[in-house]
């Protein structure tokens, strides 16, 4: 048998060890990407009954969650509530490949400086991907919904000229905005993005009860 030395430079222990954490996290990121896409590619489309069901669930858990939460001793926060809004609709649906809310937050320059911008900024979320981190307003159908206030509605992503793409396997999208209270006529505080691997998933079912879930932040 014969070996072959090759003479490299040097590299550092917290070098290779930043190369090996690179991979394993690909790694780790590629093996859940393939067994959602085994195990949820087929998911079938849930019927409104199906929903419908689903989302008074989740809405009953929600409340009898929170309301362990009331005294201001204890009461959940902002960032707490959408934690477990995004956890609880993700974990009801398989065909969902991304639930997760985007904050409105100051735009900083290299000095740690505020620019006078806004900019929707990645918050708490639910997924197997890592999600696109800032969005402009008026841009894709997070900063479109930002810009508008209204609830947008895509079931086919393809025919969304300015659609910003975290994946390939995505293919329709609801994202409901929240504001600094209940009355809608607020500034805009963060948007609910939702996501799913199947076209025309989303309807007024959903626009309903998404909204009944995104109520709870203003409890």
């Amino acid at each position: 048998f014969f070996f072959l030395m090759i003479r490299r430079p040097p590299r550092s222990t917290q070098s290779r060890s930043s190369a090996a954490s690179d991979v394993y996290k690909r790694q780790v990121h590629g093996e859940y990407l393939q067994k959602f896409k085994r195990e949820d590619m087929e998911a079938h489309l849930p019927s409104k009954l199906e929903k419908e069901q689903k989302y008074v669930q989740m809405i009953e858990q929600l409340q009898k969650f929170f309301k362990k939460y009331e005294k201001d001793s204890t009461k959940l926060g902002f960032s707490a509530k959408m934690t477990s809004i995004a956890s609880v609709l993700k974990n009801n649906f398989s065909d969902l490949m991304f639930v997760g809310f985007y904050v409105v937050e100051d735009v900083v320059n290299q000095n740690r400086e505020t620019t006078g911008d806004k900019i929707l900024e990645i918050g708490p979320y639910q997924s197997v991907i890592l999600a696109t981190p800032f969005i402009n307003y008026g841009k894709g159908v997070c900063g479109t919904c930002w810009a508008t206030k209204q609830v947008q509605i895509v079931n086919d992503i393809s025919t969304c000229d300015n659609y910003i793409a975290c994946d390939e396997e995505t293919k329709s999208e609801v994202v409901i905005p929240v504001f600094y209270d209940s009355t809608a006529t607020s500034e805009v505080r963060a948007v609910f993005d939702v996501d799913s691997i199947h076209k025309d998933r989303f309807d007024e079912i959903d626009e309903k009860y998404i909204q009944e879930l995104v109520n709870f932040l203003y409890d």
